[in-house]
């Protein structure tokens, strides 16, 4: 449990980075009145609850399970890459593996 909680409040603080976004974004986007629940999931006071963990995955447009057990802070995102289509074909490697 302990490795899935980390890499969940590590894979949240690294994609907020990636996409630039602040807590209040990112809660607003999944339908939270206050940001104080993703301060508080960030660090580790609290845990999402599944439904919060899926509109997380959804806003980042990647499945809840790899939101909690990949590891996403070893990739060098930013969102600006999105326009180079090899960084792209890069990334897209790494978290769907072939």
């Amino acid at each position: 449990m302990e490795k899935r909680k980390d890499n969940l409040i590590n894979n949240i603080g690294y994609l907020m980075n990636a996409y630039k976004e602040t807590q209040m974004d990112l809660a607003y986007s999944i339908g939270l009145n206050s940001p104080n629940s993703i301060s508080n999931y960030l660090n580790g006071t609290r845990y999402p609850k599944k439904e919060i963990r899926e509109k997380i995955a959804r806003h980042y447009h990647i499945t809840e399970e790899k939101l909690m057990y990949s590891d996403f802070v070893g990739l060098d995102f930013d969102v600006d890459q999105l326009t180079d289509a090899e960084r792209m074909k890069e990334m897209s490697l790494i978290l769907y593996p072939i």
